[in-house]
């Protein structure tokens, strides 16, 4: 800025245009002051306390960590040494020494404050990467335990049906032999023709022995009947 300060005895810099804070309303009004901001703080009057605020912090952290406070001169090592460097710009080059802008995580590295809490964080992360890689490979394998029992129980009930089928083939294939069987023997007079050896070149007396045979059979699959008549043979 056209403004700034700068020269050897300037170590850090800070932001000097458009700076959010509290106070005169122009960002946010309203009855109550106490709600009041604006963007437009600057100059050294943000700048200061932007490079204040980075020690204060740093300050705390190693107050509550039990570590020796820093001095003006050690409070200014880590500031002008981390963070974002000057850049040269037209008619204002980097000569023109105003130092770095802080990085108030990089500044608590150097000083040994954050590296643990962020080596915590990584294993946090681990470890909730790890628990979520676990979750999910159970839910994986719950859903092959589902599925092998669903294919156990489409297999039983599969081979129910199959048994289930098989059964009644056979009952129907007992019964429709039972009923083939009966019926050959009534029509067929037992034998395997209309009666054995009862083609035409048979003779008359074999043809007659064959017939007698055939009733006498047929007498005795059914008991409760009698013939009502007798054959005799004709010489």
């Amino acid at each position: 800025m056209d403004f700034s300060n700068f020269g050897s005895c300037v170590d850090v810099q800070g932001w000097g245009r458009e700076v959010t804070t509290c106070g005169y309303g122009d960002l946010q009004g309203g009855s109550n002051e106490d709600l009041w901001y604006t963007d437009t703080f600057s100059g050294t009057s943000s700048a200061s306390p932007v490079i204040v605020g980075s020690v204060a912090s740093l300050q705390g952290a190693l107050r509550a960590r039990g570590k020796p406070l820093l001095t003006p001169a050690t409070g200014a090592q880590p500031l002008a040494h981390t963070g974002s460097p000057q850049q040269n710009e037209p008619g204002r080059p980097a000569t023109q020494h105003i130092g770095n802008r802080p990085n108030l995580r990089q500044a608590a590295e150097q000083l040994g404050l954050v590296i643990l809490k962020r080596v915590q964080k990584e294993v946090v992360k681990e470890v909730k990467e790890f628990a979520k890689e676990l979750k999910d490979q159970r839910k994986e394998v719950t859903k092959e335990v589902v599925k092998e029992k669903e294919l156990a129980k489409e297999l039983k009930d599969q081979r129910k049906e199959i048994k289930e089928i098989k059964e009644i083939k056979e009952g129907k294939e007992l019964k429709e032999g039972k009923e083939f069987k009966e019926k050959d023997i009534v029509e067929r007079g037992g034998r395997g023709g209309v009666f054995e050896g009862g083609g035409p070149e048979a003779g008359f007396e074999q043809r007659l022995t064959n017939l007698e045979q055939a009733i006498s059979q047929l007498t005795h699959f059914h008991p409760g009947r009698r013939c009502g008549r007798t054959l005799h043979r004709r010489r």
